[in-house]
């Protein structure tokens, strides 16, 4: 199971890639933003089966940061339409 892992760490680190890219390009496009934080999340599992843990911690820090965001978002969209 470890070497699956490994196969899917480039995997995982093309895909935050990616997401971090359309992030950037469209900064307040939520569906981006959530792809980004899980992306993140993927990753720094990923890292971590690989015993990258000096990396893990700041990439899963960082996907929390932004689901925080997207949930602030969310509650200050609500009150306004309230």
């Amino acid at each position: 199971a470890k070497a699956n892992y490994a196969l899917a760490l480039p995997f995982h680190q093309k895909s935050a890639e990616f997401a971090e890219r359309l992030a950037r390009l469209e900064p307040n496009n939520i569906s981006h933003q959530r792809t980004l934080a899980i992306g993140s999340n993927n990753l720094a599992k990923t890292l971590a089966k690989n015993g990258r843990r000096a990396e893990t911690l700041s990439i899963m820090n960082r996907g929390l940061d932004i689901f925080r965001q997207i949930a602030a978002a969310d509650r200050l969209e609500r009150v306004a339409r309230e």
